[in-house]
């Protein structure tokens, strides 16, 4: 297997300094200022390494100071054991014919400013202890253009709007958005979800039967923030239309949290907005029935991720046995499930399984545990002792046999976790069964390399392009067609997505409805209203519709109006059937109409 190392190796962008100009390198040999005893020979390095290649910045890209430079190195088959070595030799960056830097590849990165047209080529130094020369492996050449941050944002917000007007309007809704759309304006799939009391089923593909299920897929997804990402899956690659036979997917919410002010108390209208979020909530799972929140015991937050995953292994073993393999996913990747679906059959029903990407496994670079206090993945020597990390498959995208996920389940009360750290608590807790991972290739991220067309899996996508690469697929054109890595990875133009405030758990309790009832003509107003809330009103005609019409309608609207308040039918219709039977006696006894003509049948 050729192994790739990925290396962010510096930021550029040519700063007014002065650098000595020297001849373009060449693949040549000649001696080096010093030299290194222990490092491996060129004989050697000749069938190590097969090429150098600049992953960023791609070719004719408009960047902005500081510009990510990123190289990939090529490992051939058997040169994994010269990983270590690889990160004492020096990578140099020529810029316009300019060397700017000559620095090891392990080196942290290089910082430079400067705006204009440039071309970028890179090379590796690999020296010979015997001879005392050096190689020097050149990367083909890389034109980019970097512009100032104003300049920057208006290209990119050229692009988008380009994109926008590929996509169906409204893609970048907001949850609260979308629920007060439908509230005001219904589609039909709303209406005809909100018919039925069903309890979470996840999206299916057609005709899978839970005896032949192959796979449950968990998306980890924020309940919030990220409603685009959920519809964007929901409308693309799980679509029910796209999901392959005998694969089921949910979305792993928690119970959720929100942005608010940051304060120790809430006022009024604060706290109506997070209310109305909430409900918003209630409302997509009672619309979808596919977002798990109260369902898994475990909260909205990057803290609490491996609880997430715990609970929802627990969940899937339990619902689900049958199930083959059960895969965990983020929210901001597209997934080829056809693809998927057809390598787990060709793998049979299998046990002791855990697969994704592995970086130990696929580029031979060892995981070391973060020591930066201000990371996200800071792990603390008290937390995690040892010097390197074991093998594990990343975050956005692994797979486990259904009887890896049953030893989660039963044992996720004791399983500690490395500071809410999903991927790599996985792996410990594999290792307790000393199952360990498989690399499978075709799983990406999008930050460290650009899009390639031969993928199953890439993530860091925006979500425009995610809807992208599924018009890309069902047009049958390349995967990665029309790819830009700003606009593909890009969401939030000048604030990077950041929130401000502090973080409340949306918590409240059902509000108790009341109802309102008068009579107009031959048609009944019906009114539904809680204490803080204004009603909604509906009207029906008695004479044209059976008393379980109007009921089934009133509790469809109590539902889309209320979903806090409205869990199911059954009990809702108990209570509009009471309040239709006062309202049919007070008028009997007041003699406001000849209800004999509306043949109301209220048993």
């Amino acid at each position: 297997m050729t192994v790739k190392i990925a290396l962010l190796w510096l930021f550029a962008a040519i700063s007014g300094l002065c650098y000595s100009h020297t001849s373009p390198p060449q693949l040549v040999q000649g001696n080096p200022d010093t030299q290194s005893s222990d490092i491996t020979p060129t004989s050697q390095w000749n069938s190590v390494v097969g090429g150098v290649s600049i992953l960023y910045p791609v070719e004719g890209s408009i960047e902005v100071a500081p510009v990510e430079f990123k190289v990939e190195i090529e490992v051939l088959p058997g040169g994994e054991k010269f990983v270590d070595e690889l990160g004492t030799t020096k990578m140099c960056a020529e810029v316009n014919g300019v060397v700017i830097s000559c620095s090891r590849v392990s080196d942290p990165p290089i910082q430079f400013y400067s705006l204009g047209n440039y071309t970028l080529r890179t090379y590796l130094e690999l020296p010979d202890g015997s001879t005392r020369t050096i190689t020097r492996l050149i990367s083909p050449p890389v034109s980019f253009k970097v512009v100032n941050q104003a300049e920057f944002d208006a290209n990119i917000a050229r692009k988008l709007q380009k994109n926008d007007e590929m996509i169906r309007k409204g893609y970048k809704m907001s949850l609260v958005e979308w629920a007060q759309r439908q509230q005001h304006q219904p589609d039909k799939e709303t209406l005809e979800s909100l018919q039925h009391d069903e309890e979470i089923r996840g999206i299916e593909g057609k005709d899978t039967q839970l005896s032949e299920l192959l796979m449950v897929i968990g998306v980890k997804t924020a309940g919030v923030s990220h409603f685009p990402f959920r519809q964007a899956i929901r409308e693309t690659w799980a679509s029910r239309s796209a999901l392959p036979q005998g694969v089921k997917v949910f979305f792993l919410g928690c119970r959720p949290y929100a942005s608010a002010p940051d304060e120790s108390v809430l006022n009024s209208t604060e706290d109506a907005k997070l209310r109305r979020m909430w409900e918003a909530i209630e409302l997509e799972k009672q619309v979808y029935g596919d977002l798990l929140t109260s369902e898994l015991d475990c909260d909205d937050k990057y803290t609490s991720l491996a609880d997430k995953m715990k609970e929802f292994l627990h969940f899937a073993a339990t619902k689900f046995p049958q199930a083959q393999y059960v895969m965990i996913a983020d929210d901001d990747l597209y997934l080829r499930l056809d693809q998927i679906a057809v390598w787990l059959r060709s793998l049979g029903p299998h046990q002791r399984f855990y697969a994704g990407q592995v970086r130990k496994i696929g580029n031979g670079l060892r995981s070391r545990p973060t020591q930066d206090p201000e990371s996200p993945h800071y792990l603390p020597r008290e937390v995690y002792p040892l010097s390197e990390l074991p093998p594990f498959a990343l975050g956005a995208n692994f797979f486990l046999s259904m009887d890896c996920a049953q030893f989660v389940s039963k044992n996720r009360r004791w399983l500690r976790d490395l500071r809410g750290m999903d991927d790599i608590s996985i792996a410990l807790w594999m290792l307790v069964r000393q199952v360990h991972p498989l690399h499978r290739n075709g799983l990406e991220y999008l930050r460290p390399k650009p899009c390639e067309d031969h993928l199953v899996a890439l993530s860091d996508l925006s979500v425009a392009a995610i809807r992208l690469i599924h018009a890309n697929t069902l047009s049958q054109s390349a995967f990665c067609r029309d790819f830009d890595r700003q606009v593909w990875m890009w969401e939030h133009i000048g604030n990077g997505g950041k929130t401000l405030g502090s973080r409340w758990k949306l918590s409240y309790s059902p509000e108790l409805l009341d109802f309102g009832l008068d009579i107009r003509d031959e048609e009944i107003i019906v009114t539904i209203f809680t204490s803080s809330r204004a009603g909604v009103k509906s009207a029906y005609t008695p004479a044209n519709q059976t008393v379980e019409e109007i009921l089934r309608s009133l509790c469809v609207q109590a539902k889309l109006h209320f979903p806090g308040s409205v869990s199911s039918c059954p009990v809702f219709t108990d209570l509009a059937r009471s309040a239709l039977h006062n309202f049919y006696y007070k008028l009997e006894e007041d003699s406001k109409a000849k209800l004999a003509e509306w043949n109301f049948a209220l048993e």
